[in-house]
This record gives C-alpha cells, sequence and structure tokens, in this order.
C-alpha cells in the first residue's frame, strides 16, 4: 500500500471520514462518562419512593463541575431496573415548590400538576384520585440523557404511587435538600 498523497481525493474522503467518526466516538465517550459519573459520597440524597416500594426517585447532589451545579437524578424499579443521569439545569427552588404545593392540596385536586426542568431533561407530572379504596397520587417522571431538545439518545418513564398523607413530610425534606426556606405555616 502506497503512502497517501495530498492531492489524492479519495485521500482526502478517507481522512475526513476517519476524522468525524473520531469526533463521534469522543462525543459518544462524553455521553457514557455522564451516564456513570455518580455525585460524591457524602452528597445530600433526597428518595421518593411509591407507596408499594418497587419504584424510587432519587435526588443527589448538588456536586459542582466548573460553572455548573449538577443532581445526579436516577429512577429505579424492583432494585433490578435503574437509570440515572446528571441534571445540570435543575431549579431546586421550583422543585421545592412543587413538593410544598403538592402538600397544601394533599385532600384531593383537579387536573394535573407539573414541574420540568428548563431544559426538558426531568419532568414530574401528579394526578390525584381519591375514588380508589385508599386515595393515591400518581407521580409520573421522565428523565432523559440529554436536553430533550437535542433528541435525546433514551427517555425513561417511571410511575410512582405516593399517599396523599406522606405529602408534607415529603415537601419538608424537599425543603431541607433542596436548601429552600419555604412556608412550613401552610402545611
Amino acid at each position: 500500500m502506497s503512502a497517501a498523497s495530498p492531492e489524492c481525493v479519495r485521500c482526502q474522503v478517507y481522512r475526513t471520514e476517519v476524522a468525524l467518526l473520531r469526533a463521534e466516538i469522543a462525543g459518544l465517550n462524553a455521553a457514557v462518562l455522564d451516564l456513570t459519573r455518580t455525585a460524591p459520597e457524602d452528597a445530600p440524597v433526597l428518595e421518593i419512593v411509591a407507596v408499594d416500594q418497587p419504584a424510587c426517585l432519587r435526588f443527589a447532589g448538588p456536586y459542582v463541575e466548573g460553572s455548573d451545579r449538577i443532581y445526579q437524578v436516577s429512577l429505579t424499579y424492583r432494585e433490578q431496573l435503574s437509570a440515572a443521569s446528571a441534571v445540570a439545569a435543575l431549579e431546586p427552588s421550583g422543585l421545592a415548590l412543587f413538593f410544598e404545593d403538592l402538600a397544601r392540596s394533599k385532600d384531593g385536586w383537579v387536573g394535573e400538576k407539573k414541574v420540568e426542568s428548563p431544559e426538558g431533561q426531568l419532568a414530574l407530572s401528579c394526578t390525584y384520585d381519591g375514588s380508589l379504596y385508599r386515595p393515591e397520587v400518581a407521580m409520573q417522571v421522565a428523565l432523559a440523557l440529554d436536553i430533550l431538545s437535542f433528541e435525546p439518545y433514551w427517555t425513561v418513564q417511571i410511575r410512582l404511587d405516593l399517599d396523599p398523607e406522606s405529602l408534607p413530610e415529603l415537601a419538608q425534606r424537599a425543603r431541607e435538600f433542596f436548601g429552600y426556606p419555604g412556608s412550613h405555616a401552610a402545611l
């Protein structure tokens, strides 16, 4: 095989393809690193466990990387299936207020209560069903690897059924975890 010639069109195409493949591999490596990065061992944790306990939503962090405050958000089902993502654009006060609103409405509401990270990587949606033998709150959680405007490689969704009576305690834990003083008196 002869050496590559700078004038050879075929050689230029091959070099360009190799450069593009290397860039794609580097991008995928960064995505894999984001998936496997975990919050520091001593990072605070907020866990929300479903009533029947097969499903769990977990926030850990924040930890700082460059100028970003990053939370490790994970979903687990039956301790066998698990997905985690680093969410950088999370607004802690918005999540704390969301959980406070749920606690204030623990006796029921009509429709859906939602909160979403600014870039759409994490979304929580709750509905109340009081017609069951035991009233419950159904929390739908969607977690994406990337921000949604970049068409994520994957999105994971899970449902957590919560006891409405547990919402005030959950709001208190969320206030403490997200560092938001909030208004305890309304609960």
